[in-house]
C-alpha cells in the first residue's frame, strides 16, 4: 500500500469517532498495541442522563415546525445477564443513523425465562401518543451461571432469529465471532443434542465497553446521547450503581471490577452496544424516508437490511451454517 493511501486512512480516522477503524489504524498500519483511555463514571453523572419519560415509555417523534412529525424510534432491543437465581434485563430504544440517540425504556429483574417472555414478546411499549412497540431482538448471557447455560440454549432454540446467546471474550480477532453448539451442556458431562444446533455469539468485550463507555460520555442533548428514563434517584440507583462498577484498566489493558460490585445492569448495556452493531440497526431508515423514496421512485425495488452473518439455523446443524459462511 503507497503512503498517500494510509495518510488518507490516518486523516479519515482523524475525522471520525467510529472506534474500530481507529483500532485497524493503530494495529494494522501503525503495527502498535491500541490503547484505551476513558473517563471514570460517577451515579450523579449517570442520573444526569434521565429525562421525562416514565419508565416503560418509549420516546415520541419529534414535532416539526410545518406540523409534520419525524420517528425518532428505530426498534426497541434487550439484553440479559444471567445470574443462578433471576435475570437482570435491559430494555432499550434506539435512533436513526450513525449518531443515534438512545433511551432507557425498562430494566429490571426477571425470576424465569418465562417472564422474559412475556417482557419480551407479549407485552408492548408505548410512547406518549399511543404507538405501540414490541422488543425486536434479544441478546443474552449464556455464561453467567454453568447451571442455567442448558436452559439459555434451549430457550434460544425456541426463539431462533431473536435471541442471540453470547458469551463475553476479550480482544477476540473480530468484533462478534460464531461458535457451533451442537450439544447442551451437562453437569455431569452427558451429551444431549440440541435440534438443529445454534450458534454462540463470542462478543469482544474491550471493544463493545468501550463504545458503551463513549456513550456514556456524551452531554445529554448532544448528538448520540445516551438517555435514562424518568427517575427519583431511588427506582435508578441500583441501575447507576452497577454502571459504575467497572473501570479501565491501562495496566491490564481491560476493563476491571476492582472491587467486585454487582454489573449486571454495564453487562446488559455493552451487550445492546453489540446487537445494535450486529443488526445494522444504525442503516434502518425512517418510515418518513421510506414513504417519500417510494412516491419518487414507484418501480424501485427495495432491499432489506442484511444483518452482519447471522444465519438462519433452523433444521440445519450449526457446523454446516458456519461452513456455509466460510463458503459465501
Amino acid at each position: 500500500m503507497k503512503l498517500a493511501d494510509i495518510a488518507s486512512i490516518a486523516c479519515s480516522c482523524a475525522l471520525s469517532d467510529d472506534r474500530m477503524e481507529k483500532k485497524d489504524l493503530q494495529n494494522n498500519f501503525k503495527a502498535e498495541p491500541w490503547e484505551e483511555a476513558f473517563e471514570t463514571r460517577t451515579e450523579d453523572a449517570l442520573l444526569a442522563l434521565c429525562d421525562d419519560r416514565p419508565r416503560g415509555i418509549v420516546p415520541s417523534p419529534t414535532l416539526l415546525p410545518d406540523g409534520r412529525s419525524l420517528s425518532r424510534v428505530s426498534c426497541l432491543l434487550a439484553a440479559v445477564d444471567t445470574q443462578l437465581r433471576y435475570f437482570r434485563y435491559v430494555i432499550r430504544a434506539f435512533g436513526y443513523g450513525d449518531d443515534a440517540e438512545s433511551w432507557l425504556v425498562q430494566e429490571g429483574v426477571a425470576p424465569s425465562l418465562a417472564a422474559l417472555d412475556e417482557l419480551f414478546w407479549k407485552s408492548e411499549y408505548h410512547d406518549a401518543a399511543g404507538t405501540a412497540y414490541k422488543v425486536r431482538a434479544v441478546m443474552i448471557d449464556a455464561m453467567g451461571h454453568p447451571e442455567r447455560t442448558a436452559a439459555v440454549y434451549a430457550w434460544a432454540a425456541k426463539n431462533r432469529e431473536r435471541v442471540f446467546p453470547s458469551q463475553g471474550v476479550h480482544s477476540p480477532a473480530s468484533p462478534i465471532s460464531y461458535a457451533p453448539q451442537e450439544y447442551f451442556p451437562g453437569m455431569k458431562g452427558e451429551r444431549l443434542k440440541i435440534p438443529g444446533g445454534i450458534l454462540l455469539h463470542r462478543v469482544d468485550t474491550t471493544l463493545f465497553k468501550g463504545m458503551l463507555a463513549a456513550k456514556l460520555s456524551i452531554q445529554a442533548g448532544d448528538p448520540g446521547a445516551f438517555y435514562l428514563h424518568a427517575s427519583d434517584k431511588e427506582s435508578l440507583l441500583a441501575y447507576a450503581k452497577e454502571m459504575c462498577a467497572e473501570v479501565w484498566n491501562a495496566e491490564k489493558n481491560m476493563w476491571d471490577n476492582p472491587h467486585g460490585r454487582p454489573n449486571h445492569a454495564f453487562d446488559c448495556e455493552y451487550y445492546l452496544q453489540a446487537l445494535a452493531w450486529m443488526l445494522h440497526v444504525s442503516k434502518a431508515r425512517r418510515p418518513e424516508e421510506k414513504q417519500a423514496a417510494t412516491q419518487h421512485q414507484p418501480k424501485a425495488q427495495t432491499q432489506s437490511i442484511r444483518t452482519r452473518p447471522q444465519p438462519a439455523i433452523l433444521g440445519r446443524g450449526a457446523a454446516d451454517v458456519l461452513a456455509g459462511l466460510r463458503r459465501s
